[in-house]
C-alpha cells in the first residue's frame, strides 16, 4: 500500500472521464449512505475519509461521469479500507473513475450504468519516451490496484485495448462476476461468449441513448 500511495503522488497529471459541467465531486449523505455525485477531484478521497468518520455509514451512491484518474483509486482504497459497500443506483451512472471506485466496494450493487474506459492524459510538448514512462507507470498503478481489489488482468486488459477516451466498456455485476480472481490467480484469462465485448462497447451515441439522452 504504501508503495502504491508514492506511485500515485507521482502521477497526478493523468485523467479519465467524459466532458461535466460540475466542478467537483459532491460528497452528501443520508442516515444510512454516502452519496458521491458530479465530477471526481484531488483529495476527494479525504473528504470521503472525513464523512465515514463523522457518520459511521458504510455504503456509498456513486453518480459521477469521472474525472481525476488517480482520486478513482484513492477513493476506491479509501471504500475498500472502511468495508463499505457501493451502489448504484437505478436512472445513475458510475463511468471511469468512478467506476474504478465502484472496485472497492467490498458489497456491489448495481441497478444502473457500470463504465469503463482506458485513462487519458492531456500531452502537449512531450516526447515519445515521456508517454511511454506515464503509460507503464499507470499500467502499474492499474495492475496492483485490480489485483487488490481481486480481478484479474484481462479486465485491464479488456479495457486498454477496445476503448478510447470516449468510447466505455459498460458492464453488469454478472460481468464483473467474470474477471474475479480465483486462488489469486491475477493472469487467468476467460474464453467469453462470441461477441461478448462488442455487445457491451459503447460510443458517445449508443452511451447517450442508453442514459436516455443525458
Amino acid at each position: 500500500m504504501k508503495f502504491v500511495v508514492t506511485v500515485i503522488l507521482i502521477a497526478l497529471a493523468l485523467t479519465i472521464g467524459v466532458p461535466m459541467t460540475a466542478h467537483s465531486a459532491d460528497i452528501t449523505h443520508s442516515d444510512s449512505q454516502i452519496i458521491l455525485e458530479g465530477k471526481i477531484k484531488n483529495d476527494d478521497y479525504k473528504e470521503l475519509q472525513r464523512v465515514v468518520d463523522r457518520t459511521g455509514i458504510k455504503s456509498i451512491r456513486l453518480n459521477s461521469d469521472g474525472g481525476a484518474a488517480i482520486e478513482g483509486y484513492q477513493i476506491g482504497y479509501t471504500i475498500r479500507k472502511n468495508k463499505m459497500s457501493t451502489v448504484v443506483k437505478r436512472g445513475d451512472r458510475c463511468l471511469s473513475a468512478c467506476a474504478v471506485a465502484y472496485l472497492g466496494g467490498t458489497k456491489k450493487y448495481n441497478y444502473g450504468i457500470l463504465g469503463f474506459h482506458v485513462a487519458w492524459a492531456q500531452q502537449s510538448g512531450r516526447d515519445f519516451n515521456d508517454g511511454m514512462k506515464a503509460g507503464q507507470l499507470f499500467g502499474s498503478i492499474d495492475a496492483i490496484y485490480s489485483f487488490n481489489m481481486g480481478y484479474t488482468a484481462q479486465l485491464n486488459f479488456i479495457v486498454s485495448q477496445i476503448t478510447s477516451k470516449k468510447d466505455f466498456l459498460v458492464l453488469s455485476l454478472d460481468d464483473l462476476k467474470l474477471f474475479e480472481m480465483e486462488d489469486k490467480e491475477y493472469t487467468h484469462f476467460q474464453e467469453l461468449p462470441k461477441n461478448w465485448m462488442s455487445d457491451r462497447l459503447y460510443n458517445p451515441l449508443r452511451l447517450h441513448l442508453l442514459t436516455g439522452g443525458r
